[in-house]
């Protein structure tokens, strides 16, 4: 935690905002189509681990899913995005689950490096995400090319540590083969399988979860970062504003920046069709979530409440289908409600930042960006309060 802690804040001085914009992903079109190939395609390849660098699960993960999960939170730093560094957000205003309107007027994505999507990994799952029909009850039609690049996604993934522990961790329980090869198999058809949602072959586990579908003009699914970012830079996702309260402040972190939270709940528009509520990760790596999802699946309940570093989660999954033909019909993060010892601590912080906004305007000297926020936000309540008073 302190190590995290440290490397954000020698982030957050090393990079500044407007280097942070300029370090925008340019090629990535504002007008409809297919994406563009994105980075070069030498990035297609990870270096095998030694067998020094696989991490197995210990006894105490094996009887403890979510002790499994967090060992996969841990695996991830390495590979886990940098705020200010390699990518930055801008949360602006938060609003209650049942508010309807446009909180952000601008987007949710501030910035993310060109150098990300020339990881493996990430370049790979990008290669992803434009095979689909968006809307629920078109069949897909799989080209070879997209076969190839499924095929390509998994033993990409396959060779990080993430994979490999949730591999280890499954096959320990007989939830899916022992042999490498066996698992991929399982793999792809877990989450590349095509299966009917309204149609014959119109949807499948990677589609719903990462891409996102259109029903009854309704958003489903649409639960990754990077296809949001995409999406919102082709201009067709509008950020609406997060759904309070943010998720670290669930977790007991909460004077961190808002630019830190790599937990996200908020609500948006997709091609103009909505979706009120919907939890993403932000800056983790594909094979994490994948790992993520794939461990809480394969062990059989639909539930898991996790504590994934400072972030408390429910991890959901649900199937599709029956016995041996069920495959993942969805998996997605989702925020626990504060206790109340959090709720005191989120109290006690909002306090000690008021008060020390106050010190600071009174003793006349400059304001940082963060009490500007806060000083800002006051004005606004007492604003609204006094409309309040003469109505």
């Amino acid at each position: 935690m302190q190590a995290a802690r440290e490397r954000h804040a020698t982030a957050e001085h090393r990079v500044d905002a407007s280097t942070a914009r300029a370090g925008s992903w340019a090629t990535v079109p504002s007008g409809g189509g297919k994406k563009p190939s994105g980075p070069a395609a030498s990035s297609t390849h990870v270096t095998p681990l030694l067998a020094s660098q696989v991490v197995l699960p210990t006894g105490l993960e094996l009887a403890s899913v979510a002790a499994g999960c967090q060992k996969l939170w841990e695996l991830d730093e390495d590979r886990r995005l940098i705020p200010f560094v390699d990518y930055e957000i801008d949360l602006q205003q938060g609003k209650k689950s049942y508010q309807t309107g446009d909180y952000a007027p601008g987007p949710l994505f501030k910035m993310l490096s060109p150098t990300v999507l020339q990881r493996p990994t990430y370049k790979a799952f990008y290669d992803l995400l434009d095979n689909y029909e968006r809307e629920a009850g078109v069949a897909e039609t799989v080209t070879k090319e997209e076969k190839e690049e499924n095929k390509l996604f998994i033993n990409l993934v396959m060779e990080t540590r993430p994979m490999k522990y949730c591999h280890a961790y499954l096959a320990h329980h007989r939830k899916v083969p022992r042999d490498e090869a066996g698992f991929k198999q399982w793999l792809h058809t877990e989450w590349f399988g095509l299966y009917r949602r309204e149609s014959r072959n119109d949807s499948s586990g990677f589609e719903h979860v990462f891409v996102g579908e259109e029903r009854d003009g309704k958003v489903m699914g649409m639960h990754n970062w990077l296809q949001i970012y995409l999406e919102e830079r082709a201009g067709r996702f509008d950020y609406k504003g997060y759904i309070k309260p943010r998720p670290s402040q669930r977790g007991g972190r909460v004077l961190d920046p808002e630019e830190w939270e790599q937990v996200i709940t908020i609500s948006f528009d997709w091609e103009n069709d909505p979706k009120p509520v919907s939890t993403s990760f932000v800056g983790t790596s594909p094979q994490f979530e994948l790992a993520l999802y794939t461990l809480c699946f394969g062990m059989g309940k639909e539930s898991y409440s996790v504590k994934l570093g400072p972030y408390n989660c429910i991890i959901k999954s649900f199937s599709i289908g029956h016995g041996k033909y069920a495959k993942i019909g969805t998996a997605f993060p989702e925020s626990r409600p504060m206790t109340p010892d959090q709720a005191a601590t989120l109290l006690q912080a909002n306090f000690r930042r008021v008060n020390e906004t106050h010190k600071a305007e009174t003793s006349g000297k400059p304001l940082t960006k963060s009490q500007k926020k806060n000083a800002a936000r006051r004005a606004a309540r007492k604003r609204k309060q006094q409309q309040k008073k003469k109505k």
